[in-house]
């Protein structure tokens, strides 16, 4: 996870009296670990990610301390958390992350990134489980909503995060802005995929593509609702605007690869299919999703071991079948 992407989740969280904090609140010289907290967090929320980068290791020792002088202060653990995170060290992230959390009330802010580092460090279901505490203790806000949905998306519970989904058109009652419609009728429409409503997928999906013509990944589940609703040809089209967007993603190169496999073309199926595995070694990170499709991808290589292996790993982050295929 980059570090801008922390700045994405924070930026969407509604702030807390707690985190009002700003770098005037930092000594000149010598800051105390709670001044350099405040920066470093500060630092983080408006955007600063290289100022926080390029003094890692100083600060990790003021922190470092701090949190042995000041164990339970929350700041102090969340700030050390934040610049474990940004050296890309997760295990070391999580401890703090939990102390800050445990100790801060379970502010939103740190609930949120700590659910975000369990995810990165493969552990889908407890990330899940403090999505949904976070979202019980605040319930109703639509950026928490959105979250849970998303991570429910991740380890397959459909049914759960469409009910989120519709709880948020449904309290929204038209205020939706167009941005966020699109990313719903995306969301909607892959749940409705993957449970086998592929007409109803592909209406939403296509009310999506209306509003964001040009966004890759909803180009790419309108292109498998296609396909395995039996339309190959706009299948096609939709994977080959996906591709001129972004030329490297594995999905949509697999996918065609299936179109040409059934279109009679094993020659371009195969380049397809060895060109996706290409791509998708590149991208497994902490997605059961990504690990589910080089899975199919290595069963269509042959490559039977390969195979099992990233089965296995998809089923550990509760990723365990690929959207079906229209019933005859």
């Amino acid at each position: 996870m980059k570090l801008i992407a922390l700045v994405a989740i924070l930026a969407l969280i509604i702030p807390t009296p707690s985190f009002r904090i700003s770098v005037a609140d930092v000594s000149a010289d010598s800051p105390t670990p709670q001044e350099l907290a405040r920066h470093v967090i500060t630092a983080l929320r408006t955007g600063k990610t290289t100022e926080v980068k390029s003094h890692l290791l100083a600060d990790l020792a003021v922190l470092n301390k701090g949190a042995k002088d000041f164990p339970k202060d929350p700041l102090i653990h969340f700030a050390l958390a934040i610049c474990y995170m940004a050296q890309g060290n997760v295990a070391a992230t999580i401890p703090n992350m939990r102390i800050a959390y445990d100790n801060s009330n379970k502010n939103i802010v740190i609930g949120t990134m700590y659910a975000m580092a369990l995810k990165m460090d493969k552990q889908p279901l407890k990330a899940y489980e403090l999505d949904m505490e976070i979202l019980k203790l605040h319930p109703g806000v639509p950026q928490l909503q959105m979250s849970m949905a998303a991570m429910d998306m991740t380890i397959q519970k459909y049914d759960e995060a469409s009910s989120i989904i519709r709880d948020i058109e449904r309290e929204a009652r038209g205020k939706l802005a167009e941005t966020d419609k699109c990313a719903l009728f995306h969301m909607l429409g892959t749940c409705l995929l993957y449970k086998g409503e592929l007409t109803k997928a592909i209406r939403l999906l296509e009310r999506s593509r209306s509003i964001m013509p040009n966004a890759a990944v909803n180009l790419i589940a309108l292109g498998e609702a296609y396909l395995k609703n039996g339309d190959p040809h706009r299948a096609k089209g939709a994977f080959d605007k996906a591709l001129s967007i972004n030329p490297r993603i594995s999905s949509a190169m697999y996918y065609e690869g299936i179109f040409y496999e059934k279109t009679g073309n094993s020659e371009k199926a195969r380049k397809d299919f060895v060109k996706a595995y290409a791509c998708g070694k590149q991208r497994l990170h902490d997605n059961g999703e990504d690990y589910y499709l080089m899975y199919m991808i290595c069963q269509k290589l042959s490559k039977d071991g390969e195979a099992k292996m990233y089965k296995s790993e998809a089923k550990k982050l509760l990723f365990t079948y690929d959207a079906p295929w229209k019933r005859k």
